[in-house]
């Protein structure tokens, strides 16, 4: 009898080994041998567009490269005046946080890995590029992943007018298209036209209408269309509009 009991510990024993060596060999084998690229389909409000590329073999995730691109190009990690003024600012560079970001997923081979201290925009997009590429690895899909860029672009005149006001704008976009809008005028003393009420009194006696009711309307109108080109100009702001539609054709090609 104690025989039999031994020998049937035995052989649970040996099946428990095996089925964890099983197991093991599963989670190491999650994705399938390959390179994988992703992307956005657009820059961002800075001027860069994110790419990452993963090698899998084995199964497991073997090399990681992230990056950024502009439109001439270059590579954000070979930008020395940016890396500079990046690390007085926040404390870190390119090449250090995406060298970070690249260990850590060799580290835990998934995405959702810890931010970088000073680099919490660029930790976010490297991990949402990594979770939707390493999705597709899974299966083996090597198709490139592109992404929608969320992103706020702004664009601003030059020049003061001759009243002494100059427009600024922002424009946002979220899953391609134009959900938010910000449009004011600002004076050399940063105070913002649609604060001023004394402005605003004498404009609405004169034309019938508020700076802040005229950009509104071209924000909303702007927002509904989803093109410059096809907002109306306001009666009474005509030329608040003008620089309105100008500065929005400015920040949308930004991307």
């Amino acid at each position: 009898m104690k025989k039999a009991l031994v020998t049937a510990l035995v052989v649970s024993v040996a099946a428990a080994i095996l089925l964890a060596g099983c197991s093991g060999k599963q989670s190491a084998g999650q994705y399938k041998d390959g390179t994988y690229k992703a992307t956005y389909n657009a820059f961002d409000g800075h001027g860069w567009k994110p790419e990452l590329e993963v090698t899998v073999s084995g199964g497991k995730v073997s090399a990681a490269t992230f990056d950024y691109v502009n439109k001439q190009g270059q590579l954000k990690t070979n930008d020395e005046n940016y890396a500079t003024l990046m690390k007085k600012q926040a404390g870190t560079t390119p090449k250090e946080y995406t060298a970070a970001l690249q260990k850590e997923l060799l580290a835990k081979q998934a995405a959702g890995v810890d931010a970088v201290t000073g680099a919490t925009e660029g930790s976010a997009e490297f991990n949402e590029l990594a979770s939707a590429l390493l999705a597709k690895a899974k299966t083996g899909d090597a198709s490139a992943t592109v992404l929608p860029m969320n992103a706020t672009y702004t664009a601003s005149v030059p020049k003061f007018d001759s009243h002494g006001w100059k427009g600024q704008i922002a424009v946002t976009f979220k899953d391609n298209k134009i959900t938010t809008v910000s449009y004011d005028e600002v004076n050399k003393d940063k105070q913002l036209k649609t604060k001023d009420t004394s402005y605003a009194e004498r404009m609405s006696a004169k034309s019938g209408v508020t700076p802040s009711a005229a950009y509104s309307k071209l924000e909303k109108e702007l927002i509904s269309a989803q093109d410059p080109s096809k907002v109306d100009a306001v009666t009474g702001a005509t030329e608040g509009s003008h620089t309105f539609i100008e500065l929005a054709k400015e920040a949308i090609a930004q991307r």
